[in-house]
């Protein structure tokens, strides 16, 4: 069994994405009838990869980019789209034009949309050493005589979120329909990030484990399976260093406040390949009322691997600094909660006694960082987990429903 891997190599992150062939079906299972993709489909994973495609521009050539708002003065609005694509492209035109003459390059990412509540032209634009009062002054002169434009500096997180963010806004159709599809302009000379395909790595796939002085962000980390293929895929992003934490000034002390305090139970079931987890949240209301939220996933999982997903949905749904009793029959999680293992893991690189990697270390790793404001506690031995039987039922009717 062997599935693929793409990388995309920027100045400074590398996107990874591993995924198995399309054209196999998961193993263990039935052929089924071939089913084409919808039109809905197909729109959505062109989308995704118009974004993607953005995305990886930005990362590769503004990495201290800006993001430019040109919009018009009352009297100065274009009278049709078409019109104020000639007004973008002669902006365009004029700055660069501006720029060369003085030995500077003008790269940027353009494009024209119409707003949805007050249904005004405008453009927004990303930009390149804005820094330079060059740039500014020639793109100040260049628009000055449609309207006015807003500046914003784009902070870049560890794995792209906010140029993800705005690539999905660039390329959207909703607010283009007047030029039939999603229309952006991007300048020439933009460097192409470089893509490194490996057709066949033998194996599964499993947690990110990144090269010696190579990181990965667990928020980064996505996880899932195919629903046409059945077979699971991954994505993150890894960079050469952790991202700088800025240290602010010391403020006095608070007051701590009591935590809130809830029970989080975990059940797991797992037969063959399939594997089934389910929280249930337990807490009490400021009116004495006991309430319950639950959520089950399924997949081809171990059972650590099922049971953690299960632990880290339950606490992601968590928004305020909380006490959480965690009842499970996982002796692995309940050990890692007693002993502190998750603090010694991650002292050693997610690396146990042995010097080898951690089993599931990428789930450890996002329980890590979405239970940093949290207190996790495993429940004692003896303490009755109340949801057991129930849960087990719930999940035999998901069986019963996919088999």
């Amino acid at each position: 069994m062997y599935y693929k891997v793409t990388s995309v190599l920027n100045p400074e992150t590398v996107e990874v994405r591993e995924y198995h062939a399309a054209q196999y079906g998961a193993p263990g299972r039935k052929r089924k009838k071939k089913r084409y993709l919808t039109p809905e489909a197909v729109k959505k994973q062109n989308e995704k990869n118009r974004v993607r495609h953005i995305q990886n521009l930005m990362l590769a050539n503004f990495d201290n980019g800006h993001h430019i708002i040109l919009r018009y003065l009352d009297g100065k609005y274009p009278e049709s789209y078409e019109e104020a694509e000639k007004n973008l492209r002669a902006f365009r035109i004029a700055v660069g034009k501006a720029l060369k003459a003085k030995g500077i390059k003008f790269h940027y990412i353009a494009m024209t949309e119409r707003g949805k509540k007050m249904k005004n032209l405008h453009h927004h634009v990303i930009v390149q050493n804005l820094e330079d009062v060059n740039v500014v002054s020639e793109c100040v002169k260049a628009w000055e005589k449609y309207g006015t434009m807003t500046i914003h500096p784009m902070s870049k997180d560890l794995y792209g979120k906010e140029y993800k963010d705005l690539a999905a806004y660039i390329v959207k159709k909703e607010t283009k329909e007047e030029a039939k599809g999603a229309r952006y302009h991007i300048s020439r000379g933009l460097k192409k990030p470089e893509i490194i395909k490996k057709e066949k790595v033998f194996g599964d796939i499993k947690a990110p484990d990144p090269p010696k002085g190579w990181y990965v962000d667990p928020a980064s980390i996505i996880m899932g399976v195919n629903p046409y293929t059945g077979k699971k895929y991954q994505r993150y992003y890894m960079r050469t260093s952790p991202p700088e934490i800025k240290k602010e000034p010391e403020k006095p002390e608070e007051p701590k406040k009591s935590m809130k305090e809830v029970n989080l139970y975990l059940e797991t079931i797992v037969e063959h390949k399939e594997a089934y987890g389910m929280y249930i949240v337990e807490f009490v209301t400021s009116k004495g009322e006991t309430v319950t939220r639950t959520a089950m996933s399924s997949g081809e999982y171990s059972r650590l691997s099922i049971a953690l997903r299960a632990l880290i949905s339950g606490v992601s749904i968590l928004k305020c600094p909380t006490r959480i009793k965690v009842f499970t029959s996982n002796t692995v999680i309940k050990n890692a909660l007693r002993n502190g293992w998750i603090r010694k893991w991650k002292e050693s690189s997610w690396k146990n006694n042995k010097g080898q990697q951690v089993n599931c270390a990428g789930l450890w790793k996002y329980l890590d960082n979405i239970a940093k404001e949290h207190e996790l506690i495993s429940a004692a031995d003896d303490e009755i987990d109340s949801y057991h039987e129930w849960a087990l039922g719930e999940m035999e009717k998901r069986k019963e429903k996919r088999a």
